[in-house]
């Protein structure tokens, strides 16, 4: 049996750390990402310790959160952290549907993280208005400077990625077409797929509780409450999964 120093120092060593953006937009993380893990986190039933200092941004790879801390190691990227959870804590994020079914969710969770997520980026920080809280978000206590050139930054990714070169109007327009598509494929289902929550439930869910955030500029979240079954979903998936809402000071 190890003395309780040693024990301590172990486990404190052993257990994840999820390095995560704090909260922001009401929500307990201002990424869809990380509140992504956060859910998967909870489907999974593993208790992690939480990290939201700023040195770990700069510390991560791809300069990109969220990430797994694991002793001397580092998880990046949401989809890679799924696969750590799967492989080294034996998660099932499938609920149990068939090969088919999890095909189609596989692809719905493309749909929502490189087309919906760059659309909610773009509304976040190509908007002036929407821009002012992202300041107050990221930047709180940062030289202006500093966000301004990080706001450039975005701004040539987007570029590049395609999205940031369309109007606000045409994106819109692509963001009606994905929302279409999740809300006919959801129906009447409470989950996603069918009675049971799983790994797409975590990225759509994610994606709409960002999308729905309140901002000054909201014609994202309108949007989104044009589609009746869409944010009483995110809700519902956020309710029980207990994970996703700042907690009030």
């Amino acid at each position: 049996m190890l003395l309780n120093g040693v024990e301590s120092k172990l486990t404190e060593k052993l257990m994840l750390t999820h390095q995560r953006f704090g909260p922001g937009f009401g929500l307990s993380s201002g990424s869809p990402f990380c509140t992504k893990v956060d859910f998967l986190l909870s489907m999974a039933g593993i208790e992690v310790k939480t990290d939201i200092s700023p040195e770990v941004f700069h510390s991560a790879p791809k300069r990109r959160l969220p990430v797994f801390k694991h002793g001397d190691r580092l998880i990046p990227d949401s989809e890679h952290m799924k696969e750590y959870l799967e492989d080294e804590h034996g998660a099932d994020f499938t609920g149990g549907y068939g090969p088919k079914d999890l095909a189609t969710a596989n692809a719905f969770v493309r749909l929502a993280e490189h087309s919906l997520y760059y659309i909610l980026v773009c509304h976040r920080w190509l908007d002036e208005e929407n821009f002012k809280t992202i300041i107050e978000t990221f930047f709180s206590g940062a030289p202006e400077a500093v966000a301004l050139e990080t706001r450039e930054k975005v701004k040539t990714k987007l570029a590049l990625q395609g999205y940031g070169d369309h109007t606000p109007q045409q994106r819109l327009a692509l963001a009606q077409k994905d929302l279409s598509s999740i809300s006919i494929t959801l129906g009447d289902n409470p989950y996603f797929l069918g009675n049971a929550i799983s790994f797409v439930d975590a990225s759509l869910a994610a994606l709409l509780l960002h999308g729905l955030a309140l901002l000054p500029n909201s014609a994202l979240a309108d949007q989104i409450q044009k589609f009746p079954n869409l944010e009483p979903y995110a809700h519902r998936v956020a309710e029980e999964l207990g994970t996703a809402y700042a907690k009030a000071a």
